[in-house]
């Protein structure tokens, strides 16, 4: 008396192999795509940052009516200076500096 076979689940041990080694040429071909994908992204945020940096600068220069000069600040030098855009925290300061000292808010 022959027993009905089962059909079989699985993979075969050569076919996760074919499949590991098809997903690795694709990770080596995507890699340095998302390297230029991740630069690109941070030039995209230092723009802006300065972007935001300069219209800050333009709306204290016309509200102070004075000239204000963005530059961009070394580590070490952040003292008497302002701060803006989003990475304040960053290495990426881009500080306002003015001939005058900042008024105080009241």
């Amino acid at each position: 008396m022959q027993q009905a076979q089962r059909p079989q689940h699985g993979f075969t041990l050569t076919e996760l192999l074919v499949a590991l080694a098809i997903a690795g040429v694709l990770a080596m071909i995507g890699a340095p795509a998302m390297g230029k994908l991740l630069a690109h992204v941070e030039d995209a945020n230092t723009e802006a940052s300065v972007a935001a940096s300069l219209r800050h600068a333009r709306t204290a220069a016309v509200m102070r009516n004075t000239r204000i000069l963005v530059a961009r600040a070394s580590m070490d030098d952040t003292a008497n200076r302002t701060t803006t855009g989003a990475e304040a925290g960053s290495s990426r300061r881009m500080p306002i500096t003015t001939d005058n000292p900042m008024p105080k808010c009241r």
